[in-house]
């Protein structure tokens, strides 16, 4: 996503994800990086929380572009995605 087209890909993609909820990942947990390699805002579009991997791969197996992360302030960007099975 472009700085400048932040608000409509956002748009877009709570729209194509029912449910869905965004937030401004600086300041988040720790799972996420706080910004983009080239320095900018990064807005991520989620869903859950979930209680069991199962679940969160369910809902994730609904759309094309979905993965599962864990979200928490213990665990790494580079090591937070989980494998459905």
């Amino acid at each position: 996503m472009a700085p400048d087209s932040y608000a409509a890909d956002v748009q877009a993609n709570l729209a194509s994800h029912p449910g869905s909820k965004y937030l401004l990942t600086l300041g988040s947990c720790t799972s996420f990086n706080r910004v983009s390699a080239s320095g900018t805002m990064i807005y991520a579009v989620y869903g859950g929380p979930f209680d069991t991997l199962g679940q969160a791969c369910v809902a994730a197996s609904r759309y094309a572009d979905a993965y599962v992360k864990v979200l928490d302030n213990t665990t790494p960007p580079d090591q937070s995605v989980r494998q459905c099975s």
